[in-house]
């Protein structure tokens, strides 16, 4: 069994908000204080979940997300090779990319490449 204490507790909001409120809470079929404490635990569980996204931005500006070059080498050395097309121009199959953002058979922005299907 779960036993819910309430806090009772005073705000001061803008009249049309209230009115706007007591409109919603009519439809809805809810009191106020229903309205009141669903409204403002959902606005606490999305900041929590900014807070948490925060927390996990901190940990992870620590560390460089780069990878390492000779694990990059290994990793695109175990791929297939592909024929793929860059700004409508073959690459001849050795498509890779450069820190610039390119593809470096064409110099094509990476984005305008798609592979040979």
């Amino acid at each position: 069994m779960v036993i819910l204490i309430e806090m009772r507790t005073a705000i001061s909001i803008p009249d049309p908000l209230f009115d706007a409120a007591e409109d919603v809470a009519d439809r809805l079929g809810v009191s106020r204080s229903q309205l009141y404490a669903k409204a403002l635990a959902e606005y606490v569980a999305k900041h929590r979940d900014d807070q948490v996204t925060e927390e996990l931005n901190r940990v992870y500006a620590r560390y460089s997300s780069t990878l390492d070059p000779v694990l990059a080498g290994m990793q695109s050395m175990s791929l297939p090779k592909e024929e793929w097309l860059c700004s409508g121009v073959s690459c001849g199959g050795a498509h890779s990319r450069n820190p610039s953002g390119q593809a470096l058979a064409t110099g094509a922005p990476w984005s305008s490449c798609r592979p040979i299907v």
